[in-house]
């Protein structure tokens, strides 16, 4: 997503864009799913699409689809002499007599829109024209590589190396977003590895980490779009979810810990390993929903589920370590 600075940054400049070309308008396009979508526009045309925000469908004849097909710089001097544009115009582009656009691409290489000029008279431009406008063209991409570097950057930050879940800082910014939306309670599963420490001693420190890792690997493949897996600790994990009530938690609970059974029982190294989990769930609505209110009474959960397994398991003679 553009950053309202570089949004502003780019206004600026395809206004005095407009003005050094005498256009219409001038545009940045960005293609969405099937349509496109005008960014910023320096809004001097009489075109109805000449409007930031305006869509309009990619399947529909235009010159900024005729750029995607053709992956191209375009330039049409006089759209009624022009073969290929003289028929089959929409009404939304018939007032556009000159177009000069070239396309935008993404870092990865991939389409991201046009930045183009309209004009409602035929036009001639010389090579230096179309150089200023691909030079600003460079400058767009040199932003968007900028902004997913920065994005990059973000994620990094907000990522724990080890087991690619969130780390505490990024699941403090999760729970600030989400605290905007006070129509979902807040479901909380607390996890904590038993016998990390045994397996360590009896196999070695890369099976203890390995277990983390697969944990964490099923709490994120488990988390939905909405939700998140963190690693709040050395063998400590939270997944919080927003939900209608604490049934489905219970669910998505069960899931994690057949998962993890059966991804360990296909390593003898792991066969001391097993999860306990606490459970809290805070109602839509509830104030001053914060990162400590979330994950203490759901620790206190899992402590006592540890407590009461261990007590379980001594009574058939199997010892469970803290971790």
């Amino acid at each position: 997503m553009n950053t309202e600075l570089q949004l502003q940054k780019w206004q600026k400049t395809i206004e005095l864009l407009a003005e050094l070309y005498g256009a219409s308008s001038v545009s940045i396009v960005e293609l969405k799913n099937d349509s496109l979508e005008i960014m910023v526009t320096s809004g001097q045309g009489k075109n109805s699409l000449d409007e930031v925000n305006s869509i309009f469908p990619l399947n529909t004849k235009s010159y900024c689809r005729r750029i995607l097909e053709t992956d191209d710089m375009l330039y049409v001097k006089q759209s009624d002499k022009d073969p290929y544009w003289h028929t089959d115009i929409p009404e939304s582009l018939s007032l556009i007599s000159s177009y000069l656009g070239f396309p935008i691409r993404r870092p990865d290489q991939s389409f991201y829109g046009t930045i183009c000029v309209k004009n409602e008279q035929s036009t001639d431009y010389s090579d230096v024209f179309l150089r200023t406008l691909e030079q600003f063209r460079d400058l767009v991409e040199a932003d968007l590589l900028l902004e997913e570097k920065n994005r990059q950057l973000e994620i990094m930050a907000n990522t724990d190396t080890s087991t690619g879940c969130a780390n505490r800082r990024g699941l403090e910014s999760y729970v600030q977003r989400q605290s905007q939306d006070d129509n979902m309670g807040w479901g909380v599963l607390y996890f904590d590895l038993d016998n990390l420490k045994a397996t360590n001693d009896r196999f070695g420190h890369q099976f203890g980490d390995q277990a983390i890792e697969l944990l964490g690997t099923i709490l994120s493949q488990q988390a939905r779009e909405d939700d998140i897996a963190a690693r709040v600790g050395g063998d400590e994990f939270v997944l919080i979810a927003r939900l209608p009530s604490v049934d489905l938690l219970e669910l998505i609970k069960e899931r994690i810990i057949t998962s993890f059974e059966q991804s360990k029982s296909q390593m003898h190294e792991l066969s001391l390993m097993g999860v306990s989990v606490g459970i809290s769930f805070l109602d839509a609505g509830t104030e001053d929903v914060n990162i400590d209110t979330l994950l203490s009474y759901a620790d206190e959960q899992m402590y006592e589920f540890k407590k009461a397994k261990k007590a379980k398991l001594a009574a058939q003679g199997i010892v469970i370590e803290r971790s």
